[in-house]
């Protein structure tokens, strides 16, 4: 149902436009421990392994690596980039330089990607 919902978002974003959302976003808010990473980890893979797809998803982690060596194993074997504001962010800048330099980093992962990227954040209120 994921892949139908992100389908969704994507063609009415793109090609409806008398009913055009705003941005093609969703948001899973939920409680700690309610599976938010395992069922984006889970459209990742069948994504994956659908034959001939066109739509690529790539999970960025929005703080830095464990510094657990287990945890940062399980963490690289399913995040394919950490984002930590702080190496974006320096206490000279403001909030808007920080953006910008965030808007940059993420502009560089998909500048050579072809068909649809869907970009997919987990734990993002690091970035607030």
């Amino acid at each position: 149902r994921l892949h139908k919902a992100v389908t969704r978002v994507y063609n009415d974003f793109y090609k409806n436009k008398e009913e055009r959302y705003i941005a093609p976003y969703l948001v899973f808010i939920q409680s700690s421990g309610m599976g938010k990473t395992k069922i984006l980890y889970a459209f990742k893979k069948s994504l994956e392994n659908q034959k001939n797809s066109q739509t690529e998803a790539i999970m960025i982690l929005c703080r830095a690596k464990s510094a657990d060596p287990t945890r940062q194993a399980q963490e690289t074997a399913i995040f394919d980039y950490f984002l930590e504001l702080t190496s974006c962010l320096d206490s000279r800048q403001d909030f808007r330089s920080g953006a910008e330099a965030v808007f940059k980093m993420l502009d560089q992962l998909i500048e050579h990607k072809t068909g649809v990227v869907v970009v997919m954040f987990d734990e993002a209120h690091y970035l607030l």
